[in-house]
């Protein structure tokens, strides 16, 4: 999480909550660590996507973007498709 910290120094904010890191934390222990990789890989792909349209818009860049709900579909999902997402 060397990224979330840089990122704090730069912009003086978190770039992820605590309460993302739990989710991640109860995913990883269900599906075991293999699948964490790919569910934050994913998880911030399609969270990138959703949030292309506000940077395309010229909205407020200090807009906080929900991140957990991302992390809850992809976890899910990688979890039920656990052998065919695993990149290991």
């Amino acid at each position: 999480m060397g990224g979330t910290q840089g990122y704090k120094i730069w912009r003086k904010i978190d770039a992820i909550g605590h309460g993302d890191l739990k989710l991640l934390a109860v995913f990883g222990a269900i599906s075991g660590w293999e699948t964490l990789f790919t569910t934050i890989t994913l998880a911030s792909i399609i969270g990138s996507i959703f949030a292309l349209p506000l940077l395309i818009k010229g909205s407020n860049l200090q807009i906080t973007i929900p991140f957990g709900p991302v992390i809850a579909i992809v976890g899910w999902t990688t979890l039920l498709f656990k052998p065919w997402l695993t990149f290991y």
